[in-house]
């Protein structure tokens, strides 16, 4: 059974990749509103990537100081009463 799915889900990756790889002519015109309407998406998709990875690096930076605490010079902890 699990080898019926495989081969069912490399079939699918096969077919979009060729579809992708080889693509024929499209023959359609292109305004220069959709490029402007890409060119949006692309800044975009950069700023929300930016934005996605600053989230998860606080994310991380909290759980390392978490881990991690900082210490002084006699090797208390900073943050102990």
């Amino acid at each position: 059974m699990k080898a019926l799915k495989h081969s069912k889900a490399l079939l699918f990756f096969l077919s979009a990749y060729l579809i992708l790889v080889f693509p024929t002519d499209a023959h359609a015109y292109l305004d220069p509103g959709t490029g402007s309407y890409i060119l949006q998406m692309i800044g975009a998709s950069i700023i929300a990537g930016m934005f996605a990875i600053n989230i998860f690096w606080t994310k991380i930076k909290a759980f390392l100081h978490n881990m991690f605490p900082a210490k002084d010079k006699t090797g208390k902890d900073v943050n102990e009463d």
